[in-house]
This record gives structure tokens, sequence and C-alpha cells, in this order.
């Protein structure tokens, strides 16, 4: 299904639901080409998406420019195309909030961090990079996944 059809399904949910707003990102799943990442992330209030590639040089997925689903304000899709070896970090703004701290130091403290450990699997990475970023008890939820590509396998 194509993520503009998701996205219009979430939002449509969202209505059904009686919830106000919500951000996603969308992507295929293994097996399909190119790898992209279409995303309504971030608006003016969420973090940037991270990526860092193979080489251990953490960037940030330009924003597409939609505002949350259900906002009413549309979803522009942008693709990102991944390389073999790049991950993407997704995760709650509580991993990244301080109240002592600009958002976008924090998120470039959380992309710097994400760069120093490429070499770490996803699944390790996750818990490493969240007990280096979270150093007191967070004020909001907390959720970090980190989707690694990897090389086709014959899928």
């Amino acid at each position: 299904m194509p993520a503009k059809k998701i996205i219009e399904a979430v939002t449509s949910t969202l209505a059904v639901m009686g919830s106000s707003m919500a951000t996603a990102t969308a992507g295929p799943m293994p097996g399909s080409t190119p790898t992209a990442v279409p995303s309504t992330q971030p608006t003016k209030h969420h973090s940037r998406l991270v990526t860092v590639s193979a080489d251990a040089k953490p960037r940030y997925l330009e924003p597409s420019g939609a505002g949350p689903l259900g906002s009413g304000t549309g979803f522009p899709l942008r693709s990102e195309t991944l390389e073999v070896g790049d991950t993407v970090l997704l995760y709650t703004d509580g991993l990244v909030e301080r109240r002592d701290e600009a958002l976008a130091v924090s998120v470039a403290a959380l992309a710097d961090a994400a760069g120093a450990l490429q070499d770490v699997p996803p699944d390790e990475l996750v818990t490493t990079l969240a007990r280096r970023v979270v150093t007191a008890v967070p004020g909001d939820d907390v959720v970090l996944l980190a989707i690694q590509v990897l090389a086709p396998t014959g899928i």
C-alpha cells in the first residue's frame, strides 16, 4: 500500500477516535526498492529524524513540510534514499526534550552519540544510546527505535 494511502487511513482513524494529532514516518518493507522514507516528521513541535550513514556520519532527514496528521494541514510526502548500513533513529520527544536545554542542542547530542556508536548493532544501539542521552529521570515518555538498512537477502 502506498505511503499516502496509509497516512490517509491513519488520519481518518484519528478523526474516528477523537484524537487530535499525531506525527508519522512511513517507508517500504524489506524487499521493495528503492528504500525511501516518506515522512510527515518533523513539525515545528517535534524533533528531526536522525540517520547515521554506514561511515558514521550523522545527518538529519529533511522535513516534508507537513503538519501533524489530523491537523487538516495536508501531508506532502518526500522521499529519502537510504544506503545499506544506514540507520534511522525514530524517537519520541521525551528522549531529547530538556527543560534547561534547547531542543536543537539535545537533538545534535543524540546525532553525535549515534554517530559514535555506528558499529553497534541496532538492538544494542537503542539501549546504549538511550543510556547516554537520558541522563536524568525523563519528564515524558521515552521511545527509541533504530532501523538499519541491511543488504538484500534474496527476498
